[in-house]
């Protein structure tokens, strides 16, 4: 049940990604009387939505909060909503009231993601600068680069030419360094990579000269508890050095890595680590906002998004 449940919840997402490609302010339409009966609906269950999962979370009822958006996605979204719409979509003019209506709702959800295209490092570099070139018809679509797969015996500089290539561009660029790795790999990733990001990057621990220069850069590094676990970087979850990164003032965040492999989205790797570190309620603010700090979203949305996490956050003090 729990796997349907996901299946249903990860096709209304990419749905959404695919019916909202190249949504724009310019073709948002502002809220009104000449609004179809069937987006006045759905906006109206919109804000029933975010009451009633505002409501759970501020109660710590999880539970009703994903019972809520489970069904919503699933049944009036999903199920009807979309499947009255999406001619509208597909065959309306694209400067069509109802369009436009449909896709301004739609947009509502809040739901934003790019797409970083990563090389396999266990290949030559040579495929991988094949596969750049080849991507390169639909560089639109991609904002970055990305070096994955087995880490050990694949040092970053095997891959420094696609990098440079990818810098050329105008491309992000990231690199997996120093989870399995050992802190010589990051090393390599900020020096010859000279990427705006590591992932994972826990190994860094081990080198003090790295912590400091970690620190003092706000180099992100986007830590992937979870997947460490089943990796065997950490024995325990309790002995994951996450918790000292912070301290160190390291611009550490939370995040999930191969969902399907490793056991958990982003909202399990986080339960999951505060549960087993003891993390307060700070540290849980500055993951959030360091995650906002190290995206690659345009500045006004990560300033929105700081302000809204505040926000959220003042609402828990006034509580307490």
């Amino acid at each position: 049940q729990c796997g349907e449940t996901y299946r249903k919840l990860r096709n209304t997402k990419r749905y959404l990604l695919g019916a909202l490609a190249g949504f724009d302010d310019a073709e948002r339409l502002a809220y009104g009387p000449d609004w179809p009966l069937l987006e006045r609906w759905l906006m109206h269950r919109l804000w029933e939505l975010d009451r009633d999962v505002r409501a759970a979370y501020a109660a710590f009822n999880f539970r009703d909060a994903l019972t809520a958006i489970v069904e919503f996605c699933n049944v009036d979204f999903s199920a009807f909503y979309v499947d009255v719409r999406k001619d509208s979509l597909y065959c309306d003019r694209p400067d069509a009231l109802r369009r436009r209506a449909c896709r301004t709702a739609q947009s509502q959800l809040g739901i934003s993601a790019e797409l970083i295209l990563c090389f396999l490092r266990h290949l030559p570099e040579d495929d991988a600068l094949a596969t750049l070139e080849e991507a390169m018809p639909w560089r639109g679509q991609f904002i970055g680069v990305g070096l994955d797969s087995s880490e050990v015996g694949h040092p970053p500089e095997k891959f420094s030419r696609v990098f440079a290539r990818a810098r050329e561009l105008g491309l992000h660029v990231v690199a997996h360094a120093g989870e399995e790795g050992p802190p010589a790999y990051i090393w390599s990733a900020l020096d010859v990579l000279q990427v705006e990001r590591i992932d994972h990057g826990v190994q860094a621990i081990h080198d003090a000269a790295l912590m400091q220069r970690l620190a003092d850069s706000q180099m992100p590094l986007t830590v992937c508890p979870l997947s460490n676990l089943k990796l065997c970087v950490f024995k325990n979850l309790a002995d994951h050095n996450l918790g000292l990164m912070l301290d160190a003032g390291l611009c550490v965040t939370i995040n999930s890595d191969d969902q399907a492999y490793f056991g958990g989205y982003l909202n399990e790797n986080y339960l999951q680590t505060f549960a087993s570190l003891h993390l307060s309620a700070q540290q849980a603010y500055k993951l959030a906002a360091n995650s906002i700090e190290a995206s690659f979203a345009p500045e006004a949305d990560k300033h929105r998004w700081m302000h809204d996490l505040k926000v959220c956050f003042q609402g828990f003090a006034e509580q307490d």
